[in-house]
């Protein structure tokens, strides 16, 4: 099997505001901008070095923004 994997992308940002001296909200989008993967995988029939394609399977992948929401503090 030869597998050729692609990566589109991968943003997180995130900010934060204190609320006391002590304690501090933060919010986090993970993959902001969406993500994506494309994965070619191309599998032979016996050894790859005699070129027999058996079947040549393709995977696109994108997954949603995940946000998040933390209190930190110090006590």
């Amino acid at each position: 099997m030869r597998e050729v994997v692609n990566y589109k992308r991968h943003v997180e940002a995130y900010g934060e505001y204190n609320l006391t001296p002590k304690m501090k909200i933060r919010f986090t989008a993970h993959r902001f901008l969406g993500d994506a993967r494309t994965a070619d995988k191309t599998f032979y029939v016996g050894n790859i070095a005699n070129g027999i394609v058996d079947r040549i399977e393709i995977q696109d992948t994108s997954i949603k923004t995940e946000y998040e929401v933390r209190f930190l503090g110090t006590f």
